[in-house]
Order: C-alpha cells, then structure tokens, then sequence
C-alpha cells in the first residue's frame, strides 16, 4: 500500500487517480466496475462501482464519483450518489486524492463498523465541499 500511497499526488487528473484507486481496490479483493468510455452511459452515473465479501460476511457495494482536488459535481451525479446511497448496503462517496488514506480504510475493511467508521465522516465532507446530501445507513446504524 505505501507504493501507492507514493503515488497519491493531489495534483493529480481524475484519470490518474482512477486507476490508483482501481488498483488499490483490486489489491483488497474488490470487483472493480468502471465504464471506461461514457458515451452510452447514463448522465451522471458514478465512477467505480465496487463489491466485496467482507471478512464479517456482510456483502457491501460502494459507489464512487472520483474528483481532483479542484474538481466539481455535477446535478446528476448528485442525484445518482444521493439516491444509490439511500439503498441498504450501498454506501456512495466522492473521493479527492488528498482522501487516500481514508480511502485505503474503506478498501480494507473487515466489518460494516469498520466502513461506518469512515463513512460518518464522510458524509460531513460530502455535505460541505459538495453539497450532498447522503442518506445514513439504516441497516448498521
């Protein structure tokens, strides 16, 4: 993980930081779910889409729209993570460069405490620096 961690640069295109947070998922066991071209996509939908089987046996998904630092959403892609968020099981984020060790966290987790941990915070940074109102997770409050 430190590779990566060395690799982690907040300048870096949303692009680049795609595919660390790809590969990074992938170190961690996830199925990895990225449109590479959007052009027949719907308007909006999130970045990544992840799944995993967690050591506790719960199964998660995560939904992933990935900025620069600088980098802004969109209408639809605030309707998209607001409303996949709202689902039992799916937690959305937005994840800048400068989230990486968070993001490491979430990636590694063993148990939904583990992912509430991080995500709680989350949701106040998606809130503040976006303007997202993401549903809390009525199954593991």
């Amino acid at each position: 993980m430190s590779e990566l961690r060395d690799k982690i640069d907040e300048s870096m295109t949303e692009k680049e930081f795609n595919q660390q947070v790809i590969e990074l998922a992938r170190l961690c066991g996830w199925l990895v779910y990225h449109t590479w071209t959007s052009i027949h996509s719907a308007n909006g939908f999130p970045d990544l889409c992840l799944v995993k089987k967690l050591f506790s046996g719960d199964i998660i998904a995560l939904v992933v729209e990935e900025k620069s630092e600088k980098g802004k959403i969109s209408t639809f892609q605030i309707e998209w993570l607001e409303l996949l968020g709202g689902v039992n099981g799916i937690f959305a984020f937005i994840w800048i460069p400068s989230q990486f060790d968070e993001i490491v966290k979430v990636l590694q987790a063993r148990g939904i405490p583990d992912v509430i941990k991080v995500w709680k915070k989350h949701v106040l940074f998606a809130k503040s620096r976006f303007g997202l109102n993401l549903a809390i997770q009525t199954k593991w409050r």
